[in-house]
């Protein structure tokens, strides 16, 4: 049988126990392994592997023996409770070895959980899961974002609380992040609302955003743009420690100071062009980008705009001059611009 949509988004939160096989296939390795993940602990509860109940078989394992994929589906282990075998990077070329294993399963069985690649429509071990008996079913793992209810799902799964605005910018991040980079964030937030009294926040979620080169260059741009020129200096040694090259850097410096540009010069004033902001900013985000913006002339920022064009054009020049050490002198006058 095969199951879509908000049909196979139930059956992964509350599997039908009768289940005898599930096929996870998708493009994203990452994804369909976030999917078997949450199916596993469906299946088997979240102490199924310390209780032995969880077998894990690699697909090159199986081929070499085909008859472990029976033996781990057929073993009991020491505790009670339901067990799950989980065969990952499946083929097409494993087909006979699932319909054998399958064929000859009782329903004392452990339920068989396997993973594939992207299976295109004509894929034999893809038709052999959506056109197997009941308790045999496919499901396709999509690249699309997660789902408001998702979302839910997992702050429910930690007992997470969240306000409303923390809850919008979690469906915000949901848009940009990898799903396994927002759950693992989840994680992080979890732990620090631990006991907490009150829902999380905006702040709260912010304060566990993963820590991206995207991020740390965002960090840069807010330094250099509050004129603190020491602490320009070490994130910049920071990034470049880091391997990220200096045209990179401008070109996120740029997009900073183009942000503030455009709430400079807004007819209706800094309040006005930051509410015009697409994506919109919220919370501690807003309060600092305003208070970076109030420090700007128009004149200063457009001076700012010209000397990390310059310093662009220069990076990508035949000069001979150290990349870095051109782009810490640009950003040092930059930041001696703020607040003047």
């Amino acid at each position: 049988m095969k199951l879509n949509g908000a049909d196979a988004a139930r059956f992964l939160r509350t599997p039908d126990p009768a289940t005898r096989a599930v096929l996870l296939h998708g493009e994203d390795k990452a994804r369909t392994a976030l999917k078997r993940r949450e199916l596993v602990a469906a299946l088997g509860g979240k102490d199924a592997e310390e209780e032995m109940r969880l077998v894990r078989l690699g697909a090159d394992e199986v081929r070499r023996d085909p008859a472990s994929l029976q033996d781990a589906l057929r073993a009991q282990g020491f505790f009670p409770g339901p067990r799950v075998t989980v065969v990952e990077d499946a083929t097409d070329g494993m087909l006979a070895i699932f319909e054998e294993a399958l064929g000859n399963a009782s329903p004392e069985d452990a339920t068989l959980v396997v993973t594939a690649g992207l299976l295109p429509a004509r894929s034999k071990l893809r038709k052999f899961f959506e056109g197997a008996a009941a308790g045999i079913l496919s499901i396709a793992v999509y690249t699309d974002a997660p789902s408001a209810a998702e979302i839910d799902q997992w702050l429910a799964s930690r007992k997470i609380e969240v306000d409303p605005s923390a809850k919008r910018r979690l469906q915000e991040l949901a848009q940009d992040l990898e799903p396994t980079d927002l759950v693992q964030m989840l994680e992080k937030l979890s732990l620090y609302m631990w006991n907490a009294d009150a829902a999380a926040g905006l702040a709260d979620v912010e304060a566990c955003l993963p820590r991206t080169i995207d991020s740390d260059a965002d960090d840069l741009a807010a330094a250099v743009a509050e004129g603190k020129v020491e602490e320009t200096c070490r994130h910049l040694h920071r990034l470049s420690a880091r391997g990220v090259p200096p045209t990179t850097l401008c070109i996120a410096l740029e997009r900073a100071f183009r942000q503030i540009y455009g709430i400079v010069f807004h007819p209706g004033g800094v309040e006005a062009g930051i509410g015009a902001l697409r994506p919109p900013v919220f919370g501690p985000r807003k309060a600092r980008l305003k208070a970076q913006a109030q420090r700007w002339r128009p004149a200063s920022v457009e001076r700012a705009i010209r000397e990390l064009t310059d310093t662009d054009l220069t990076l990508r020049s035949s000069s001979r001059a150290p990349d870095m050490a051109l782009m810490e002198r640009a950003l040092i006058r930059i930041a001696m611009m703020s607040g003047r």
